[in-house]
């Protein structure tokens, strides 16, 4: 039989524990308030005060800008010449070997989607890369007049325009050189800018036209 004093010992170890467990509960219920909190403010920030389809616009990485509606021009029209000149030598220079690589490089850094598409399907129906691989050429380009734009506007809530740019591509072997004059006509539409195309311009769609006969030297 249990003594007087043994019992009152185990009252109070009861006690002592109920307390403890009171007070894990209550240190638990603090974070768990403080963990109710810190999400709400996360939650307000994200989606209310500063919901993620708002942008920090800048220009050059420094100065804070507003953003510009796609339906309005961004872009000065020296820039978007450099752009077009620079797109269209770059989708002109590639070899027998590497071709694949810069070409799909080009078209990653300045199309559109829907554009790269309609590009590789023209550059398969042209058959000019199995003349290049199987002929082990080497194609460069070069501009032969200033970009030239000549016609802007809006098209499907977007900002376009279009842009003549004359180019002399040349398909080098180890025994000739081949040169072609063509006018490559882009279609530059706005898009919302991203880390591989910071520009926020993007070629939709390209025609080339031949301007003289093939020449062809030693």
């Amino acid at each position: 039989m249990k003594s007087a004093d043994h019992i009152a010992q185990e009252v109070d170890a009861g006690r002592m524990m109920l307390r403890n467990q009171w007070q894990w509960i209550l240190l638990l219920s603090l974070f768990l308030l403080l963990s109710l909190t810190v999400n709400a403010l996360l939650f307000y920030n994200a989606f209310i005060r500063f919901p993620v389809k708002q942008f920090i616009w800048t220009s050059d990485a420094q100065a804070v800008c507003e953003a510009i509606p796609l339906a309005e021009p961004n872009i000065s029209q020296a820039r978007l010449k450099e752009f077009a000149v620079s797109s269209a030598v770059q989708l002109n220079s590639y070899d027998y070997a590497n071709w694949r690589a810069l070409i799909n490089n080009a078209l990653s850094q300045s199309f559109t989607p829907k554009g790269r598409d309609r590009y590789r399907a023209a550059l398969q129906e042209s058959g000019i890369i199995q003349k290049v691989v199987t002929g082990y050429q080497t194609v460069s380009a070069v501009t032969t007049d200033p970009a030239n734009v000549a016609e802007e506007g809006k098209l499907a809530g977007r900002y376009y325009w279009r842009v003549e740019v004359p180019l002399q591509i040349f398909y080098r072997t180890n025994v000739e050189t081949r040169v072609e004059r063509r006018l490559l006509t882009m279609t530059i539409v706005r898009i919302d800018p991203s880390p591989i195309n910071p520009n926020g311009i993007a070629i939709d769609s390209v025609i080339s036209t031949q301007q003289l006969t093939n020449q062809v030297g030693p």
